[in-house]
């Protein structure tokens, strides 16, 4: 065994020291010895005789549990025997030392547990706080125009062109934002969007904004789910009125126009 192993080393190496050879001359001694195969000498790593002290290659010391069949191929270790103690003070110490070291090892991994602990709670405070100063940069940094409750766009002569989203919007469009040189745009078909081309400077409306707001009103009808080719219309904002005929009533979002229709090209959608 280990101990008995050790309790031999000691005794020929306190018996050489005892020769009042130079430590020299004892470590050339044992590397003669190690070639001759002594079984001590063989096992000597190093000597420190200044410090009392030589290196021993031993078997590592068994876990609990573990059977001592199962460590006969391990590699050796250099220990450090200590000569003015015995073997059995020096495995004691050995193993006192493991037991600190073990300690520590597991003193150091709880510390670094902690440390990824708090350090993944920060991250996460960090991140919940960045989210938050997101939100608030976020925010709607200008405020909506008054068209953009409506569909909406600017046509290619950079007229504005608006669509009610239902019969509420379409009577809101026509009472409210209708001017008198604005024109109206529609189709006979079901679904169509009611269309206001607004024209604040009276100018002439060039024909290829008409045909991109026909376009929109029939995007909005079902002539786009069964790709019917289609001609939308636009009369001027004077012929369209909500006053129905004696006898007749105009739903809320309906108008009656008065006059003639401008039909525009048909449209493949």
């Amino acid at each position: 065994s280990n101990l008995d192993f050790v309790e031999q080393s000691i005794l020929m190496m306190r018996g050489l020291v005892a020769l009042g050879v130079d430590w020299d001359q004892v470590w050339a001694d044992i590397k003669a010895q190690r070639r001759l195969g002594h079984p001590i000498a063989s096992y000597i790593h190093a000597v420190q005789l200044d410090r009392n002290e030589f290196t021993l290659l031993l078997t590592p010391p068994a876990d609990e549990g573990e059977d001592e069949d199962d460590r006969v191929d391990q590699a050796m270790i250099p220990v450090t025997i200590d000569i003015m103690m015995n073997a059995y003070q020096n495995i004691a110490a050995i193993h006192q030392g493991r037991k600190k070291v073990k300690a520590k090892l597991g003193k150091t991994q709880q510390a670094a547990e902690t440390v990824i602990k708090g350090a993944s709670r920060k991250a996460d405070d960090d991140l919940k706080k960045f989210d938050r100063q997101q939100q608030v940069k976020l925010r709607r940094v200008r405020k909506r125009f008054w068209f953009e409750k409506f569909y909406w766009f600017i046509s290619s002569e950079n007229f504005l062109v608006l669509a009610g989203r239902d019969a509420t919007q379409n009577e809101q469009l026509v009472k409210r934002y209708l001017g008198k040189d604005d024109l109206f745009v529609h189709a006979d078909i079901h679904g169509a969007a009611t269309c206001i081309v607004r024209n604040p400077a009276g100018t002439e409306v060039p024909p290829l904004t008409l045909q991109e707001a026909g376009t929109m009103t029939l995007c909005r009808s079902v002539a786009w789910d069964n790709k019917t080719v289609m001609s939308a219309w636009w009369v001027h904002a004077s012929q369209v009125s909500k006053s129905a005929p004696t006898g007749e009533y105009l739903v809320t979002g309906g108008f009656m126009i008065r006059g003639k229709k401008n039909f525009l090209p048909p449209l493949r959608l």
